[in-house]
Formats: C-alpha cells, structure tokens, sequence
C-alpha cells in the first residue's frame, strides 16, 4: 500500500468563520482531526508535507511549510505543496477531513498512475467533484505557475486546464462509504456528526 514515490500535501486552511481556525486540532474519536488524516497519509505515501498556519500537536514528525500567500486558496496550497515535495505524483487533502483512509489516498494515487495522460484523479460525489481529496501530478506546479501561482483561482478553474480522471463512488464503495471517506468538518453540527460516527466505531 505504500507508495515511497508518492507524496501528500495536507492543507491547514479555512478562515474558520464557523469554527475555529485551528479545525485540524478537533478531537474526534480521540485524535485530533490533523493526527487522523497525517496517520492516513503516513501509511499511503513516502513523504508529506502540511501547508499553512497549522500548530501541530507535539509528536507528529511532520514538516509543515507557510503558505508565503495567506489567504490564496487551496489552488495556492498545491502550488506550494507540489513544489516542497518534489515527487512525481502528489495527493492533496484537507486537515479537516477525520475519516479519510490509506486506502483511499492509495486508490486514488493507483488512478492516476493507471493512465499516463491524466494529470488529475479527482472523485466525484453526486456528480460533485472533490478536488480537496485528489491526486495530482507534479507536472500540475507548472500549470498553477501560468494562473499565478493558483493565487485566488478556484479549483474549478484548474480543473478545466487538467486531463482529469474522474473517480466514480461506485469505484470507492470497496473501500468504504464515500460519503464518509469524503467527509469534511465545516461546521458545529459536522464535528457532532464525525464524532458521533467515530464513537459508533469505536463500539463495533
């Protein structure tokens, strides 16, 4: 499952005007949200990096790199991530996605890999694309370097200059409920759900 040549971009970003800044730093289940999506990353690729304004809990061995443009998007985050790493393929994701697994990360990563002329595995969710849980190859920095950098482009916008393949949840139903793999904690009443979805496991 591990693939050493690969590496993980984990964004510590959000203005957290309905939660705390901090959202990667929310305890559920027992871990912060960070600690669970870094063990993720940890066991699907060889290297990761976390971009932005992120105060780690003590212990967690990762680099984190500041976002030398505050407030760019997570178009920027990339940018900014894919150069850090330097690996040839690179998956991109949230800090504040709790229940995000290796095998996730690691299918996407095989996605991409599987056909040469895509630049992009992206899930799509209810015809709703994921581009914040997506692998990307490195070939993608120069891309963002012609849309300044990805400073203030939405994910959209890159997306329309990529070859992306397009991963349906039928594709991820092996690996668990999509819905669930892809769950992000934007709100009160997410992190009450996430934490009530951690505590049903817990119990099984």
């Amino acid at each position: 499952m591990l693939a050493k040549h690969a590496g993980a971009i984990i964004l510590a970003g959000g203005y957290g005007r309905r939660l705390t800044k901090q959202k990667g730093l929310l305890q559920v289940g027992g871990l912060s949200i960070a600690e669970r999506v870094i063990e993720a990353a940890k066991t699907a690729v060889g290297d990761l990096v976390v971009v932005g304004e992120a105060h780690l809990p003590p212990g967690t061995g990762v680099r984190v790199v500041p976002d030398d443009f505050p407030g760019g998007g997570p178009t920027h985050g990339l940018w900014v991530g894919l150069r850090a790493l330097d690996r040839p393929v690179a998956v991109l994701m949230a800090w504040d996605m709790p229940f995000l697994t290796a095998g996730l990360l690691s299918y996407l990563i095989q996605s991409l890999e599987a056909s040469q002329d895509n630049q992009a595995a992206v899930p799509r969710i209810q015809g709703r694309p994921q581009p914040l849980c997506a692998a990307y190859r490195h070939s993608c920095a120069e891309v963002l370097e012609n849309m300044n950098r990805g400073v203030n482009v939405a994910m959209k916008d890159l997306l329309a200059r990529l070859s992306v393949r397009w991963v349906s949840e039928e594709e991820l139903g092996h690996l668990g409920p999509p819905e669930k793999l892809l769950f992000s904690v934007n709100t009160p009443r997410d992190l009450d759900q996430a934490r009530r979805w951690a505590e049903e496991n817990r119990d099984c």
